[in-house]
């Protein structure tokens, strides 16, 4: 996993991702949709890919374009390096 190669950080980026996602509203039944925000990632994940060649869009595709939203995780990610 990629956050266990970052030592110091990994606890407090991941309480403070705890943190944001229990803030977050729940969804109980009903139709589950994605946000435009996460849809965004989602394409610039795939933006990513092909700018590397790569056949497929993988976890590495969607950390990058994770950094660079506008995103609260986004946020988060920049903030602890």
């Amino acid at each position: 996993m990629l956050l266990q190669r970052v030592k110091g950080v990994r606890e407090q980026l991941l309480s403070e991702a705890e943190s944001q996602l229990k803030g977050q509203p729940k969804v109980k039944g009903g139709e589950q949709y994605l946000s435009s925000t996460m849809a965004q990632v989602l394409r610039d994940a795939a933006q990513h890919a092909t700018a590397l060649r790569d056949e497929y869009v993988s976890t590495e595709h969607v950390f990058l374009a994770l950094v660079g939203s506008q995103s609260p995780v986004g946020e988060l990610l920049r903030r602890h390096g």
